[in-house]
């Protein structure tokens, strides 16, 4: 289904039993689409108008200055701020610098730029209960039309609700002179979803968590777009751009309706978190986004097959793999791997009741009872051969060690992934069935 098909038919009773919609008004997706935002902006503010603009160095280079050229020739009143780190973080301190630098009287807020500026700018939006606009500068990550914004928090990455924007402007122009680097990002975190979706389907099972079928096959037509155009990314061709914006679009959309990121994201989304967290604290090599999930979903599909062949159609044999847990353990790895963070995820393990023994028992049993079904779905993946084939015809690596992390930093982060999110994964499955020490890779 096409976004505006998507937006026409926006507050929909799913056959999922609930109810989607998506604050998403409209999608401008073609050349000279900066063309567009002062009417957007005139439709969504009654009144005088008075945007606030926020950019890096970068981004203003791209389209901020075009941003500006746009409201100006309309007589829209607006105040730009330029973002002045090089590399800015999704942080407590840039959330506060953007917020004190946006002037009192401002009723609109416009983003120009990725997946930083985005977040950030969703977070003052919604807390000031403002319309917000992104202007996107490249195609390199899929938050540009979901309502959370992924952030660090007290050195923990962690997803906030915020705000979804009312208009996403892709401007084909700006889109396609970006970096292809950028691109291939935005690729790696499409193909992130053939993780997050097996993994939302297998969790449907062992811990009878909503899933609903119609936001999945939305999330599979997204990837499958993007995969079906993803050689020409490495050129900028015009077609290929507009294919994998339109799918980052599409995802967008399919996380607002699920109100959660479960269609998103999975453990490959957390391998990336954890490699930006050992970043900060320690600083260890890291890279975009998208290029980090997509070499995490490698890395995790390789993981499933291994267990697939670890297992088979017999599936686990004990009866029980409940065995007493060494909390205290657990803790000294958490702190030695990711530092500081290590404390918000020690406090959420113990208020969850992670390693809560019945909780244990009673998955362990789904798993059993159900292996068929759980095999069948990773079954279901492409193999990790079809995935990295597709990452490289798209331009991104597939192994850690081209951007910089050992194999074995990520042989130490699989089993702590589960203490990262309260989100069922492979590392839980992983601990779930005493197979902590099985790795793919």
């Amino acid at each position: 289904m096409d976004i505006a098909t998507l937006l026409e038919n926006d507050g929909f009773l799913c056959e999922c039993g609930r109810r989607h919609s998506t604050s998403l008004k409209k999608a401008v997706i073609r050349r000279g689409a900066v063309e567009e935002l002062p009417a957007e902006l005139k439709k969504a503010c009654a009144g005088p108008l008075f945007a606030f603009v926020v950019c890096d160095k970068n981004t203003y280079k791209a389209a901020g200055g075009k941003v500006e050229a746009a409201l100006s020739g309309a007589g829209i009143k607006y105040t730009t701020y330029v973002i002045p780190e090089e590399k800015p973080e999704p942080d407590e301190r840039l959330l506060g610098s953007v917020l004190m630098h946006m002037p009192k009287g401002v009723n609109a807020v416009v983003g120009v730029g990725g997946g930083v500026i985005n977040d950030t700018c969703k977070i003052i939006a919604s807390r000031g209960g403002l319309p917000y606009f992104i202007v996107a500068t490249s195609c390199s990550m899929d938050g540009f039309a979901s309502g959370t914004s992924s952030m660090i928090r007290d050195d923990l990455k962690v997803t906030i609700d915020s705000v979804c924007p009312g208009v996403v402007i892709g401007d084909l122009d700006v889109l396609c002179a970006a970096p292809p680097r950028l691109a291939a990002s935005g690729y790696g975190d499409m193909a992130a979803k053939y993780v997050s979706i097996a993994e939302w389907k297998m969790s449907e099972i062992i811990n009878e968590e909503y899933c609903c079928p119609f936001i999945c096959s939305l999330v599979d037509s997204a990837v499958a777009l993007c995969t079906e155009n993803r050689k020409g990314l490495k050129t900028g061709d015009e077609a290929a751009v507009r294919s994998i914006f339109e799918g980052l679009i599409l995802s967008g959309i399919a996380a607002d309706y699920a109100q959660s990121s479960r269609a998103a994201s999975g453990t490959e989304h957390y391998f990336s978190h954890s490699w930006d967290m050992r970043s900060l604290a320690f600083g260890a090599p890291c890279d975009l986004h998208g290029i980090q999930c997509g070499i995490g979903t490698v890395l995790t599909v390789r993981t499933y097959e291994k267990l697939l062949r670890e297992l088979g159609d017999e599936g686990p044999g004990s009866d029980d793999v409940t065995a007493p847990f060494d909390f205290e353990r657990r803790k000294a790895e958490l702190r030695e791997v990711y530092g500081p963070a290590a404390e918000a995820m020690i406090e959420s393990d113990v208020s969850n009741r992670r390693y809560d023994p019945g909780e244990h028992k009673l998955r362990f049993e789904r798993i059993k009872a159900h292996w068929a079904e759980l095999a069948g779905i990773i079954r279901s993946l492409p193999s990790s051969e079809t995935i990295a084939g597709f990452l490289a015809d798209a331009g991104c690596p597939t192994e850690p060690e081209e951007i910089g992390v050992p194999t074995e930093d990520c042989r130490r982060i699989l089993p702590l992934i589960c203490d990262l999110r309260y989100k069922y994964t492979l590392s839980t499955l992983l601990w779930d069935l005493g197979k902590t020490e099985l790795f793919g890779f």
